[in-house]
């Protein structure tokens, strides 16, 4: 008995999808990738001519021995890439390496509104999210590096996840003042 190979062919339906895929305008899609493959993915599709956008933020970064301020995605795992989802980029997405799926419902992927992206992006080129400093913690001296303050050195009375309370203290005068500061601009001193 003869078996016949099996040939792997696409339903008609599947057929006409594409063909309607074929003729749409770019959309917005979110590819979830592998840990950490963000970057990579983002660079092999652009090399390839798919715009992608992978938004970040500065972060301080936990990988040595000096904490730095480093770019991290503000949506862990997720590429957003825009084009027509034509069956050649399909193919393209599929293939490369850390794209595990595009995010959608069951097989089909589903688009992103263009409104949101553009909106994602107004909001973080204005005001960047920005995590407080990790080694931070209160009783510590420190000095603030941004914003009008910059470049006054206080105590830090309360630690919050985005907030600090510092207190900057006149030592001849024996007086103190308090304020509500952003995590983000004040750093560790010596002193």
């Amino acid at each position: 008995m003869q078996s016949r190979p099996v040939v792997a062919t696409e339903q008609p339906s599947e057929q006409a999808a594409w063909a309607e895929r074929n003729t749409e305008p770019s959309r917005w899609y979110a590819l979830y990738t592998r840990s950490n493959y963000e970057a990579r993915v983002a660079s092999v599709l652009s090399a390839q001519s798919v715009e992608t956008y992978v938004p970040t933020c500065p972060a301080w970064s936990r990988r040595s021995r000096v904490p730095r301020l480093a770019d991290t995605p503000i949506f862990p795992g997720y590429v957003f890439i825009h084009s027509p989802l034509t069956k050649e980029v399909w193919l393209t997405v599929k293939k490369t390496t850390g794209v595990v799926r595009i995010v959608g419902c069951g097989n089909e992927p589903t688009p992103i509104p263009d409104h949101e992206i553009e909106s994602l992006r107004t909001v973080l080129a204005v005001q960047p999210v920005v995590v407080g400093h990790p080694r931070l913690r209160a009783g510590q001296h420190v000095r603030v590096v941004r914003g009008p303050l910059a470049g006054v050195y206080g105590t830090l009375v309360h630690v919050a996840r985005n907030r600090h309370r510092l207190v900057i203290t006149v030592e001849l005068l024996n007086r103190s003042v308090s304020t509500s500061i952003d995590a983000s601009l004040v750093e560790p001193c010596d002193t």
